[in-house]
């Protein structure tokens, strides 16, 4: 089923599509971040001015560069949760972790 707009009842989402972007999910978490860049690097060693392989490792490491400042915020706001917080205080130890992982490694589940 295609859905039209982001909606997670739909595996594929016609607005994606539109947009004339498709993203290999099964990729991404097969490789991760770093092995996408591994994949990426080989073949822009093969063809060097290949501006398609260089601006997608840009892309990348903008993703990376979005996860540590997303982990560094949730770490922040650790610091300042009053100690009575534990729910949240679990939920942003949980959020700083996963940053940090996806950062380089490949995602436990999606």
């Amino acid at each position: 089923m295609i859905g039209r707009f982001i909606d997670v009842n739909y595996p594929l989402i016609a607005t994606a599509r539109l947009s004339e972007m498709m993203l290999d999910y099964p990729k991404l978490l097969d490789n991760g971040i770093s092995g996408l860049k591994k994949i990426i690097s080989d073949k822009l060693a093969a063809d060097p001015q290949n501006e398609f392989y260089i601006t997608s490792l840009e892309c990348l490491d903008i993703c990376t560069a979005s996860a540590d400042y997303m982990r560094e915020q949730a770490e922040k706001q650790l610091a300042e949760l009053p100690e009575n917080a534990d729910k949240r205080r679990k939920e942003l130890r949980r959020m700083a972790d996963v940053l940090a992982k996806i950062r380089t490694d490949k995602p436990g589940y999606f």
